[in-house]
C-alpha cells in the first residue's frame, strides 16, 4: 500500500536501521547483479517501472552498512547519458533564473491550500546576491512573479534554474480505494493547512501518474478554487507538462520544494 512508504516506521522495516538488519530487498535487487560488478567504484543506474521507489544506497548487505558505503550510486534517466555526459561550463553571461517567495494566493480568498514559504525568499535572495557579482544576468522570480507560463519561458532562456516552491506526488487513486474512502484519504495528506478544492481533485484522483505530480506557482489557489479565472496557466507545472518543454539548454536545474505525498 503506497500510503505506508509516508511512514517512517515501514520504511525503517524495508530497509532496516542501525543494527536491525533487513537485506531482503539487497539480496532480491542487488546480489544477483553484484558479481558483474567485478572492482567498480561508481554505479550507474536507470531504474524502471516500481524500481523508481526504491534507495538503491539504503540497501544493506550487512548489519551497519549500506550500498553508499561500497559504491557511488548515480541515477539517470537512461545508459545513454553516461557516455554523453558533459562538464558543466561556467559562463558570467549565463542567464540565471530564480524562483521563491511565491505568492500562490490573494489574501481575501479563503481557500489557502499552499502556504506562502517564507525561506524560499531568503533562499533566492541570498543565491542572487553570491551569484551577482560575477553573474549579473539574473531574474528573480517572486510574489505574483513567479509563474507557471514564466517558468516555461525562463527553462527555455536559462541554463541556470532554481525553483524554490511546493512540489506533489499523489499516490495511485486505485490503489487509495482499496485502504480508504476518498475522506480519508484526503486526512492523510498534509495540504499545509488547507482543505482539498475541486481543482486538486483533478489531480489528486487523476489515473495518469505525470498528472499526479508536479511543482505550483502563483496564484494556484485562486484558481484552483475557482477565485480567480485560469487565462494563461493554472498554477500547476505537472510532470505531463514538462515533456513538452525544451530544457536541452539547462545545464543546471535545482528543485528545492516542500514535497507533499
Amino acid at each position: 500500500m503506497e500510503l505506508k512508504l509516508q511512514h517512517l516506521s515501514y520504511i525503517n522495516s524495508v530497509y532496516g536501521v542501525n543494527n536491525e538488519l533487513n537485506d531482503a530487498l539487497y539480496k532480491l535487487i542487488w546480489k544477483p547483479i553484484e558479481a558483474h560488478l567485478q572492482s567498480a567504484e561508481e554505479v550507474f543506474i536507470s531504474p524502471s517501472g516500481i524500481l523508481h521507489k526504491v534507495s538503491f544506497a539504503a540497501l544493506s548487505p550487512s548489519v551497519n552498512r549500506y550500498l553508499m558505503d561500497d559504491f557511488s550510486v548515480r541515477m539517470v534517466s537512461t545508459t545513454a547519458r553516461v557516455i554523453s555526459q558533459k562538464p558543466f561550463e561556467y559562463n558570467s553571461s549565463m542567464s540565471v533564473s530564480l524562483f521563491g517567495g511565491i505568492t500562490y494566493g490573494s489574501l481575501g480568498n479563503p481557500n489557502q491550500t499552499w502556504k506562502f514559504l517564507k525561506g524560499t525568499e531568503a533562499e533566492v535572495e541570498k543565491i542572487a546576491s553570491i551569484l551577482m557579482p560575477s553573474m549579473p544576468n539574473i531574474k528573480v522570480y517572486t510574489d505574483s512573479l513567479g509563474t507557471e507560463q514564466a517558468f516555461k519561458q525562463a527553462a527555455n532562456e536559462s541554463p541556470i534554474v532554481h525553483i524554490a516552491t511546493h512540489g506533489f506526488f499523489f499516490p495511485n487513486p486505485e490503489e487509495v480505494k482499496q485502504v480508504l474512502d476518498a475522506a480519508t484519504e484526503y486526512g492523510e495528506v498534509d495540504f499545509r493547512g488547507g482543505s482539498p478544492t475541486f481543482g486538486m481533485d483533478n489531480f489528486v484522483n487523476n489515473l495518469n501518474p505525470l498528472m499526479r505530480s508536479g511543482l505550483v506557482f502563483a496564484n494556484v489557489n485562486d484558481y484552483w478554487s475557482g477565485y480567480s479565472e485560469v487565462i494563461t496557466d493554472d498554477g500547476v507545472l505537472t510532470a505531463l507538462e514538462v515533456i513538452n518543454i525544451d530544457l536541452r539548454d539547462n545545464q543546471l536545474v535545482v528543485m528545492s520544494a516542500s514535497a507533499r505525498f
